[in-house]
This record gives C-alpha cells, structure tokens and sequence, in this order.
C-alpha cells in the first residue's frame, strides 16, 4: 500500500534526524536546552505526521463523497474536483516524507534555529492546506449540482 510505505518513510528518516540532532546537542552545554530542543524537534515531526494524516482522511471522505455524487447522477462532470483531489493528495504524501529538525548552530542561537524550524512547518502545512481546501471547494461545487 501506498500509504504505508509513505508512513515508514517517514518513519525512517524521523529516526536519521532523531539521531542526527542527538549528535547535534552534545556540543550544548546545558542539559535543559538539550531536553528542550529535542522536544521541539520530535513536536515538529509529531505534527507534521498527525497533520498529514488528517489531511490523508479528509481526502479520501472527499473521494467517497465524489463516487457518490457520481452515482447519483452520472451526468455530473466529476474531473475538476478529481484532478483537485488527485493534486492534493500528492501534495499530502509529499509533506508527509518531509522530516523537520532544529539545526543548531550555537547555544545562545538555539531559540532562533527552534523558531525558524517551526515557521518553515508552518509555512509547508498551509500550502498544502489550501490544495485540501480548493478539493472540498469542488467537491462542494459538484454536490450542488445534483439539487
């Protein structure tokens, strides 16, 4: 399956950065930013997963929705929010393989690194969130249709 090997991708690569960053912070002096930042970083990934996967169900509700509107009346032209669907979804299994991680530089820099992590989450997660919301705009178009 498709999305399972998109999961242990992801997976993977959480674990490479995971132990990454652990070789990262032994240069860290204070063990307390240590713990911190370690936290940050697995948040970052933990949101992005749970995100992603939200993501993954709504898109595929939208798709059953789709199939429904279709056998109802197949006169309704289905393709647009299909296409939309379809684009997004790769979008989500993209951002799904994306792993994010605190680069530290130094200990006086580390919020900076953590904030900077954090905002480029934030910045990957609403591109994506507007192909998901274009989709239910579509499928929303087409669910009028049959009224």
């Amino acid at each position: 399956n498709e999305i399972e090997r998109i999961k242990n991708d992801r997976d993977q690569k959480m674990e490479a950065n995971r132990a990454k960053l652990q070789e990262s912070l032994k240069a860290i002096k204070d063990k307390a930013k240590v713990t911190v930042v370690a936290r940050i970083a697995d948040g970052l990934n933990t949101a992005n997963k749970k995100i992603t996967d939200q993501f993954t169900q709504t898109l595929t509700k939208l798709k059953s929705i789709l199939t429904k509107i279709s056998d109802k009346d197949s006169t309704i032209d289905i393709t647009i929010a299909t296409g939309l669907i379809t684009s997004a979804q790769t979008s989500v299994d993209a951002q799904a393989l994306k792993s994010y991680t605190v680069t530290v530089t130094t200990e006086t820099n580390l919020k900076v690194n953590a904030s900077e992590a954090a905002q480029v989450l934030r910045t990957d997660l609403s591109a994506v969130q507007e192909k998901v919301k274009a989709s239910r705009k579509a499928v929303e178009e087409a669910y009028k249709l049959i009224k």
